[in-house]
């Protein structure tokens, strides 16, 4: 009896709270889950980290960096108009940066294999960096974008400002 009574007042305690919060799905998809389930996420806006690669007017998101140049099929294909206008027409400037891209995930299926998992297309793409650490530079050299971006700046004034934008992404959402 007086669990029964813990639990109603627990229930009653919770219940306006967890009635009053919208419910909230994760957004990232792992390049494993669409391998593993492409269908699942045709036509669907997704949230995928990974490399990216522009090459001779054709965009990769890559796993990592080994995959953008090799023949593996773990790599979507991002339609590159929509990235263009995400990155306002900067876009060869996140050649192999790694990076978060937000955008309608399309399946398409070929028989005998394809070189991509499937496509990252939408008219409201958003691409921004995913960087976890302010020694970046020391991993990756190549990213425009990155290097640009710390520029200019004493090696103080750098890490402050790097660790307030690494922590801006570490939260990034939609």
């Amino acid at each position: 009896m007086k669990a029964l009574i813990l639990f109603v007042v627990w229930l009653f305690l919770n219940w306006p709270v967890s009635a009053s919060l919208p419910e909230v799905k994760p957004n990232r998809v792992s390049f494993f889950e669409l391998n593993n389930n492409p269908v699942k996420y045709n036509e669907t806006l997704i949230d995928v980290i990974g490399v990216l690669s522009v090459q001779d007017g054709e965009a990769f998101l890559c796993e990592t960096m080994d995959v953008c140049l090799s023949w593996s099929g773990a790599r979507l294909e991002v339609d590159l108009a929509s990235l263009e206008k995400a990155s306002l027409g900067g876009y060869e400037m996140y050649d192999s940066c790694h990076v978060i891209v937000i955008a309608k995930f399309l399946y398409d299926f070929e028989e005998g294999g394809s070189l991509s998992i499937g496509s990252l297309k939408s008219d409201d793409m958003q691409i921004g960096l995913s960087i976890s650490r302010v020694d970046y530079h020391k991993f990756n050299d190549k990213c425009s974008v990155w290097n640009k971006f710390v520029d200019g700046y004493s090696s103080d004034e750098r890490a402050e400002r790097l660790q307030i934008l690494i922590d801006n992404m570490r939260i990034r959402a939609r």
